[in-house]
Formats: C-alpha cells, structure tokens, sequence
C-alpha cells in the first residue's frame, strides 16, 4: 500500500492498552480537533473518571509506572483537562506454563472478563486487532473522527487500516517494519559497498554470496540470514497490487496461485536449501566450526553476518549495544529488496491499535485521550523527549503516525538521526501490513483452521514453504478456497455485528 510519510521508526509492540468506564453520564460535547471539552454542568466542569488498562510493557506497575513514556504522557493528558482523571489497570499474573513463576494473564481473556462483568474499559489497545474486532467490544469511531479536524494529520493508509465498511474502529497505535539490516562497517573493511534501500533481491542475494568467508575455527562472515519468512512478504515485491501472503485487497481474496506468490517462495525455499551464504541453512555444528558460537543471533550480535532479518525494533537494541561498547560495528535498515527493476519497493508493517470500548459513558473525553495516545503530534514529541532526555524512562522509539513538522523533528532530528537508509525507507512511503494484526479471519485461516483430517493449515503451509516437502500446485486450489471461503465469512460476520 502507499503511504506518505515523511518518517517513521521503530519498536517492539505487542501489547494492549485499554480504559473502562464510570458510572458518571456524559455530556454532549463536541471534539472537533480541539485539546479541551466544554464540560460544564451548573457552571462547573463535570469530573469523570476513564479507566485504562496498560499491558505490563507499556505501564509496568504502581511502582514503577512513571518509567514509562506511555503513563507519562496519561498524567500529560490529566494536566490538561483538570475534569478528568485517568484510572490505570493493569491484567493480573498469572503461572507461567510450567509453573515456575508467573506472567501477565492473556490480554483477550482479561478483555474477556471486564467484558462479562459490564466493567470495559473506556480505551483498549490490542496487538491483533481482528481478535477484538471480531468479539463486538468496539466503539465506531465514525462520527468522532468525521468531527476531528487533526485527522487528516494521520496517514490516510494508517486511518484505512483500522477501517471496514467504511466505518473506522481503530487507530494504530504503534507500527515496525520486518526487513534488513546491514552491517555497514563489515562491508567496508571488505572493500564492498553495503546494499542500500531498493536493491533487488538478486543483488542482494549477490552481495551476501561474495561477502561469505567460512573459515574452520574463524574468523568466518555470513552473509546473510532470515529469508525464509520470504513467502510471506516477498509477492508484493513482485507485484504491488498484492499484499501480505499475497493478499488482494481488492477483492478480499488470497492469490496463492500467482506467479508473485510462487517467485518469493521459490526465494524463502533456496535459504534453506544447503547454500552456503545463509546462516539459516547451517546447522549449530556448522556454526560452531565457523564462529566458535552455535547460536544462530549470535553470528549478527557478533559482528560476522553481513545481512539480517529482523523487526525494525532491533535498532534501539543496536544503538545502545553500540553506545556500551557491546558490538563494534556501523549499521542501518534497508526494508526488504524489490523482486525486479520495474517494481516499487515496498516494507511491510507490524501495527498495533486502540480502541473505544463499546460500553463507554464517554466517548468523546475517550477519544481525546485516544486521539493523544495515538497520532497527536505534540504527545508524540513529549514522549520522546521524556524518554530521550531521563535515563530512568524507556526508550519511546515508535515512529510518528503523522508527518506533521514536530513530529518530524522529534523523530529523524532530535532522537535518531545519522540512519540514512532508515530514512529513504520511511520517504519512499510505499508499506504494506502484516495480516495478523488487520485482517479478520486471518489468524485462524492462516495456522489453526483444518485443511485436511487431522491435518491443519499451518501444517500443510510449513511442508510447502519451510520444508519444501510438498508443492505448492499439489495444494494450491483447495487452500485457497477455504481461506478464502473463511475470510468471506468473516466479513459477512462483522457486519452483522455491528449491524453495517
């Protein structure tokens, strides 16, 4: 998909972030764009509480709550508007699978449970937006964001995500890209040029291959690893008009069958194939041989893989692995290479949304704070000021969702400058979405639905893509119907939900 940006980076989100209601009536106020509300009753302004529950990595705990950007951008938002107060929640731990500590309890079973006790939260945020999309517990934002004149502020594609039926219910919250990233300082002291933003799969490919050096005990380089995740990416860099898995948006249907599809299997399959530039393809003992060190991250963290496949996230990781002396080489991310000359590059993109919960009291106060907690450029900045300027806060190292000046600024000028090929990334405005974290139905057709007795689909998709145990043509059609057939369903589904 096309998106206009200006900028962007990166982080690890998976998370979820949500607010129930109090028992206090609203009032008629009306958004409009505006930072204030006209919350007046009897001449003074009516005092409402909106419940918001953090997952842990966004709000920690009561005891730690101000390390992080998130909460202090909630108590920003209670300093301006005096008549509210925000109520942080937070999902309870639970045993871990073995019992052997705990962890935070499934946010769609906590969701769940606010949900059967009538107490759901004003403001939630989930990394799959379909799961909760799909349960009914989604306010229509329509109206709201109709009457917001910041809107357009947003990426128009970024808006449309979180669009059905021409009704918005969602605004990302967060977003990172899967692609490369490259080891500058290895290329050089090689006398090579590093690959750059828009190279083709073929160079690229090239680059790793004469780059490679194994040596028995080491030093040895690696040129690259991670494109066995092609088959799912790597059709839209053959043909634009298709998306994540081959996806056509237009008419909501997977096209397994193109030619798209089959060259970024074809891709995915030769990184395991037994060649000898992929770190994919060898085994720990190879490894061991090679670097002295089995773990495949290892050969990237340790300055001897040229090329890797990662979330964008990994930057922050790098960055201050770099700054403490951990790792000593130059880097930067290129996005994922095109397929050919005649296409555009493009980047796929993780996203993560909130929403208004259907059982609010207060929409339009909800909105506000949704409004600041997502693409308000002013908050943006804050956050990143807070976290860039105090060592005791996180690192707030998502990109702006607009491509207004102050987020501009806060983002490539005053927090991450000095990545040029993260630059041309973000510029070249061109991404696409993973489908887990949009698409409803997605999940479910892609790895838990039966395609044959006792077998299920992602079982059959392993041993096509992974493996390469069975071929594609052998499968091709029935897999696409039921997928198809299930995503129809889908669809037919939420609009009965939410009676569209």
């Amino acid at each position: 998909m096309k998106k206009n940006f200006n900028l962007l980076l990166v982080a690890l989100c998976s998370l979820s972030m949500l607010v129930s209601c109090d028992t206090n009536t609203s009032h008629d106020n009306s958004t409009n764009g505006s930072s204030s509300f006209d919350s007046s009753y009897n001449g003074e302004q009516e005092q409402i509480t909106l419940r918001i529950a953090c997952q842990t990595m966004y709000g920690g705990n009561s005891a730690n709550e101000n390390n992080y950007p998130m909460v202090l951008a909630i108590r920003k938002f209670e300093e301006e508007h005096k008549n509210i107060k925000v109520e942080i929640l937070r999902a309870p731990q639970v045993p871990n699978a073995d019992e052997t500590g705990t962890v935070e309890q499934d946010w769609v079973e906590y969701l769940t449970t606010l949900a059967s006790s009538n107490q759901f939260p004003d403001l939630f945020m989930a990394p799959n937006m379909p799961n909760v999309l799909m349960q009914g517990w989604c306010y229509d934002l329509t109206d709201l964001t109709k009457n917001d004149k910041d809107f357009h502020l947003l990426y128009e594609d970024f808006a449309k995500s979180g669009q059905f039926f021409e009704h918005q219910f969602a605004l990302p919250f967060c977003y990172e890209f899967f692609g490369y990233f490259v080891n500058k300082t290895l290329f050089e002291n090689n006398n090579m040029d590093y690959p750059e933003f828009g190279v083709t799969v073929d160079d690229l490919i090239g680059q790793a291959k004469s780059i490679t050096q194994l040596v028995d005990g080491g030093p040895s380089v690696i040129g690259i690893s991670g494109g066995g995740n092609m088959f799912n990416y790597m059709a839209t860099q053959f043909d634009n008009s298709l998306g994540w898995f081959a996806w056509n948006e237009r008419t909501k249907t997977f096209d397994l069958k193109s030619d798209a599809f089959r060259k970024g299997l074809e891709y995915s399959l030769a990184f395991y194939s037994g060649t000898d530039y992929s770190n994919d393809a060898l085994t720990d003992e190879d490894r061991e041989r090679y670097f002295n060190d089995p773990q495949w991250i290892n050969a990237w963290w340790n300055g001897n893989e040229a090329i890797h496949f990662d979330y964008s996230s990994m930057l922050t990781n790098l960055i201050n692995a770099k700054n403490t002396g951990e790792i000593n080489f130059d880097f930067d991310f290129i996005g994922i290479p095109k397929g050919n000359e005649t296409v555009e590059p493009s980047v796929p993109v993780k996203a993560t949304y909130m929403m208004i919960g259907n059982q609010t009291k207060h929409p339009k106060e909800a909105y506000e704070l949704l409004k600041a907690l997502t693409y308000d450029p002013d908050y943006y900045a804050y956050k990143l000021k807070t976290s860039r300027e105090n060592e005791n806060v996180l690192p707030w190292t998502f990109a702006p969702l607009t491509n207004d000046e102050i987020a501009s600024k806060a983002f490539f000028d005053e927090t991450f400058p000095n990545f040029p090929e993260l630059k041309k990334v973000i510029e070249n405005g061109n991404f696409y979405f993973d489908l887990w974290a949009t698409q409803p139905g997605f999940e479910y057709a892609r790895w838990n639905m039966e395609y044959q007795e006792g077998v299920k689909m992602d079982d059959i998709l392993t041993q096509i893509c992974v493996t390469g145990k069975q071929k594609l043509g052998d499968h091709v059609d029935e897999i696409c119907r039921i997928m198809n057939e299930y995503i129809s369903s889908c669809y037919d589904k939420l609009k009965d939900i939410y009676d569209l």
